[in-house]
């Protein structure tokens, strides 16, 4: 019944998926180029709207990546942007390398129309992920219902909608490389067993290659609490046959790794070099501390950020705001009375200890700073407290519904009253939290009605929790979920607001008669980089992933401005010339250049073209086209 049902929901979410791709719809928040033009209805728009803070997606990945198809057509290497960025070395791509191989979201991109391609990449990670935390989940809990409401939990939860599907890839690959590995060792046909071994490596290169190590440590610290945890539990080491499975995997996985790990630095150690020795991202050292308390506990409170007007309170930005429903704060009571009852019997649930250690471990590291050598060993010296919280809301939630399922206990009197005082702290530190909102962002929550509803909320799902009142804790939590987040995201379909605008229809134009191939450069403003270069223009305006010296040089020859420039940058150019600085830094990750569209710089880059939002008059240039936006205009020009 098991299987059936599991091939019931798999066969429900691949048809999902198979249908959106024909429709070629997804989720991107590139209609925000439409908003930026006056009286230009986006055709491409179904429901919702976009959603402008998600630029590291609309801004950054989504045009490179139909740069990459149409232009580069799946090159290595890219001119597009600046004068040369060799794209495997840091950021996954769809590109003719062995590298793509373990980026799965961008295969489809080899074998399907463009616009279909963008569909199913913008979905099979989800579907990754559903599928890899149902399994996961089913495995440890033998519940069907509890899998997939806590699979579509995780879809629906803040931290994941507004990171537009920021979770999906590390828990997606973990879970099923966690997965196929735990199968391997209780599978008994050898075929089948090499099977799940190889899965569950692939599955563990993908993960590693997603190549954002302050997710991937927090997120894998987790996977090795659970891991152990299971070992433990199931006494591998006492089952010889067991014990030799479990090291014929590993060792798969660590030869295999290595090899791929090793092959990897060997081609690209030179960039990889680079990218350690910038300002910023940089070699980081962290040791843990500084965290806000009230950051780990708005998960409740993160409907209020659907609604752009009311802000995200002190917490910079909506996708910053964002957070899980977390409950191990409010029934660690609870949780710490349930492993005293398990010593008192010397019968340990070594699943639910450790995960509860990470989680105790994980939020210290919020708070306290750790000893140097702790931070080293753990690897969590390159985890910002910030990036933390993504382990904390995987371990917390599968922590509950493994409490739900797998720990029996007795509600004896204690543990009632226990129960009854951690729902009440729950309700108080939620109502607490709500009204010191209220008191310094009126804005964001105004009305006390909802804040004592949302408090309800908290007090009451903790009550179930805690009381095991499984399905109907699933149920409200899903509907609290998909009521918090239901329109983050946008719904459209195709790629019109950069493919097929008045503007990239110029562009496009005019790169069809670009024999020179000449390049481009955006002035005052850093939305048009990475537009032009979707549309097949060479630009020295957009994102560099990594600096390029040969540019840069060519700007700044003497390295006086090295420190800004020596970064993962945001960047575009201005003309001030009441301002000394060639070089200005306005965030860890954006610069501006500036420098006079007429200096000789230009012409030896081979520049002819500029895009720019102020009509200026410049003896070198003569404008052919403008462009109607809500804030002006947009103009290019053509070096004379």
């Amino acid at each position: 019944m098991d299987i059936k049902f599991q091939g019931v929901f798999s066969f429900i979410l691949v048809g999902i998926v198979f249908f959106l791709t024909f429709l070629k719809i997804h989720q991107s928040s590139m209609g925000a180029y439409y908003s930026l033009f006056s009286n230009t209805k986006d055709s491409s728009h179904l429901l919702f709207r976009p959603r402008n803070i998600r630029s590291d997606e609309w801004l950054v990945g989504t045009p490179q990546i139909i740069s990459q198809v149409l232009n580069n057509h799946f090159n290595t290497v890219t001119t597009f942007i600046g004068t040369k960025e060799t794209i495997p070395a840091m950021i996954g791509f769809p590109y003719y390398h062995w590298r793509a191989f373990f980026h799965p979201t961008y295969l489809p991109y080899f074998f399907l129309p463009l616009e279909n391609a963008f569909a199913l990449s913008w979905w099979i990670g989800p579907l990754f992920m559903l599928i890899g935390a149902y399994l996961l989940i089913k495995r440890f809990t033998k519940d069907p219902f509890t899998a997939v409401f806590c699979s579509l939990i995780f879809f629906f939860v803040p931290f994941n909608q507004w990171w537009t599907n920021g979770l999906t890839p590390f828990l997606g690959y973990g879970s099923l490389a966690f997965y196929c590995l735990v199968q391997a060792l209780e599978e008994k046909n050898r075929r089948m067993i090499l099977l799940h071994s190889i899965l569950s490596v692939y599955f563990f290169l993908c993960f590693v290659f997603i190549l954002y190590p302050p997710f991937q440590v927090s997120v894998g610290l987790f996977f090795l609490s659970f891991g152990v945890g299971y070992l433990f539990k199931n006494r591998i080491f006492s089952d010889k046959d067991k014990t030799k499975k479990f090291i014929f995997s590993c060792a798969l996985i660590a030869v295999s790794t290595l090899i791929a790990v090793t092959s990897y630095y060997l081609e690209f150690k030179d960039i990889i070099s680079i990218v350690q020795n910038t300002a910023y991202p940089g070699k980081r050292f962290i040791t843990g501390g500084g965290y806000s308390i009230s950051h780990l506990l708005n998960g409740f409170y993160n409907v209020q950020l659907l609604d752009d007007v009311k802000g995200a309170a002190g917490w910079n930005n909506q996708s910053e705001a964002s957070n899980f429903f977390l409950f191990y704060l409010f029934a660690a009571p609870v949780y710490l009375y349930v492993l005293y009852q398990q010593i008192k019997r010397k019968n340990i649930d070594w699943i639910f200890t450790l995960i509860f250690f990470y989680l105790m471990v994980a939020t210290a590291w919020l708070f306290i700073p750790f000893p140097t050598l702790l931070a080293k060993i753990t690897l969590l010296y390159i985890v910002p407290p910030n990036r933390m919280l993504i382990g904390i809301g995987i371990a917390d939630l599968i922590l509950t519904v493994y409490f739900l399922t797998n720990i029996k206990i007795k509600h004896k009197k204690i543990y009632k009253i226990l129960t009854i005082l951690c729902s009440l702290g729950a309700f108080v530190v939620n109502l607490y939290l709500g009204f010191s909102l209220n008191k310094n962002y009126p804005l964001f929550i105004q009305s006390k009605g909802k804040i004592i509803m949302i408090s309800l909320i908290a007090g009451g799902l903790t009550y179930l929790l805690l009381k095991q009142k499984r399905k109907l804790f699933m149920i409200l939590l899903l509907l609290f979920s998909v009521y918090s987040t239901y329109r983050v995201n946008p719904i459209s379909r195709g790629l019109d607001p950069i493919l097929n605008t008045q503007l990239s229809r110029s562009i496009q134009s005019i790169e069809s008669t670009n024999k020179n191939k000449s390049r481009w450069v955006v002035y005052d403003s850093n939305i048009w980089g990475q537009y032009i270069i979707a549309n097949g223009a060479r630009s020295i305006s957009g994102v560099y992933h990594y600096p390029q010296f040969d540019l840069w040089k060519t700007l700044d020859p003497k390295y006086l401005y090295k420190n800004i420039w020596n970064r993962y940058a945001h960047v575009y150019f201005v003309n001030r010339p009441q301002e000394k600085n060639d070089f200005i830094l306005l965030y860890e990750d954006s610069f501006i250049v500036n420098k006079h569209p007429c200096n000789v710089i230009f012409r030896n880059l081979n520049v002819k073209y500029y895009v720019m939002t102020k009509e200026s008059q410049y003896a070198c240039l003569r404008k052919i086209g403008q462009y109607k936006t809500n804030d002006g205009y947009v103009y290019i020009f053509e070096r004379i």
